[in-house]
């Protein structure tokens, strides 16, 4: 009966770490769309841009993958003047509790861009950082948080500790 036991204990310990991270809620899970509004944070300006944003959360083997495009509305005439920015990336569990790594994931000393996700409670977060040419740090992170009525979506990009720009958004999820 030891024995039993023991087996037991060691695989539920083996098997542990793929269980914390091998998946999101469901809740996460489906297409995001929705408005935001970005500050540039300038000692001369403050710059405020309209945002479109989609997003698309689906599963990927034994991870995730997260898709997403934000159309850029220039303050000024935000008809006339629009940019589209889109990502892609893949998520796959580590070790860690909550914690995975993105499968696109570089070196940022070779130019590549060191990417993770963290999930914690109601909110999964997304973090880049890619060296810069002076060799010092740039820094985003999106921290997409479940609300009672959709999606919360906190963006913020620092260069080299100082930060440049905040965005804020509200999303909700489409029909599947």
């Amino acid at each position: 009966m030891r024995r039993l036991w023991a087996a037991t204990a060691v695989t539920l310990l083996l098997a542990a770490p793929a269980a914390w991270g091998a998946a999101l809620p469901d809740a996460f899970y489906g297409r995001w769309i929705g408005s935001g509004l970005a500050e540039g944070i300038d000692t001369r300006a403050l710059e405020l841009s309209p945002r479109d944003l989609d997003v698309s959360i689906e599963p990927d083997d034994d991870g995730f993958r997260v898709q997403w495009t934000t159309v850029i509305r220039e303050a000024a005439s935000p008809a006339a003047n629009t940019r589209e920015r889109a990502a892609s990336l893949t998520f796959q569990p580590t070790d860690r509790p909550g914690v995975f790594s993105a499968k696109e994931s570089g070196n940022p000393q070779d130019g590549g861009v060191l990417s993770w996700a963290r999930l914690a409670g109601d909110t999964l977060s997304v973090f880049q950082m890619a060296m810069t040419d002076r060799g010092g740090f740039a820094f985003t992170a999106y921290a997409r948080t479940l609300t009672d009525t959709g999606m919360a979506l906190e963006f913020s990009r620092f260069t080299d500790g100082v930060p440049e720009r905040r965005a804020t958004g509200r999303l909700v999820r489409m029909e599947r």
